[in-house]
């Protein structure tokens, strides 16, 4: 599990969006964010416990609720993808191809590779002379589907990680400051209950 701050940011053709996040995350799929204004009171509160799913826009005086599909990234960040699959690669614990070959390279440089290949589909994973993952790439036919990429490591957490996605040409960008690691999480805070004064709204599971 990890909390702290995080600075994200979305490109896509062009297009830029930055927010910074109070960001608490721990396996498998459970995520709570936070944007706070310049006060410190917050403009938003997202959270998912796996299954259930709600954001809170207090200024707006909305909610809304629904299952932790793609919707729920997609409307706090507009990221394309699920809770599951931003908590795994935060905690440094992407999926892993279900390999047939397997293969370890031991670059000059001090780096090592593992190579997971399954037919068409393979799998790159690096790591440094710490033995820390750097870099995890997904290939198809040879070529690049999406990367992730983490450095800046400050006590064995990566400072920095970076999700690209070569469909549609997106890039995602984390950065990471006061973190703590390996917190034991009360459950309550992976789980939000709208007032009465809200209106509530639901999320589409594909936003």
């Amino acid at each position: 599990a990890v909390k702290g701050f995080a600075k994200l940011t979305y490109r896509q053709n062009g297009d830029r969006k930055s927010a910074e996040h109070v960001v608490i995350a721990a396996y498998p799929d459970k995520l709570r964010l936070e944007t706070l204004s310049l006060f410190g009171s917050p403009l938003m509160m997202a959270a998912t416990d796996g299954g259930r799913s709600v954001m809170l826009f207090p200024g707006e005086g909305l909610a809304y609720v629904g299952p932790a599909g793609t919707g729920f990234l997609r409307k706090i960040a507009r990221l394309p993808i699920t809770t599951k699959m931003i908590v795994s690669i935060i905690l440094r614990r992407p999926d892993i191809l279900k390999w047939q070959d397997k293969s370890i390279e031991y670059l000059p440089d001090g780096t090592s590779r593992l190579l997971l290949v399954d037919g068409r589909l393979s799998q790159q994973i690096d790591f440094d002379q710490r033995r820390q993952m750097i870099r995890v790439v997904y290939l198809a036919d040879g070529k690049e589907v999406s990367t992730i990429r983490y450095s800046d490591y400050v006590e064995r957490f990566p400072g920095r990680v970076e999700l690209e996605m070569q469909d549609g040409d997106a890039r995602v960008t984390l950065e990471f400051s006061d973190i703590e690691t390996n917190s034991q999480l009360d459950a309550a805070l992976f789980r939000l209950t709208p007032s009465s004064a809200y209106k509530i709204l639901p999320i589409p599971e594909s936003y």
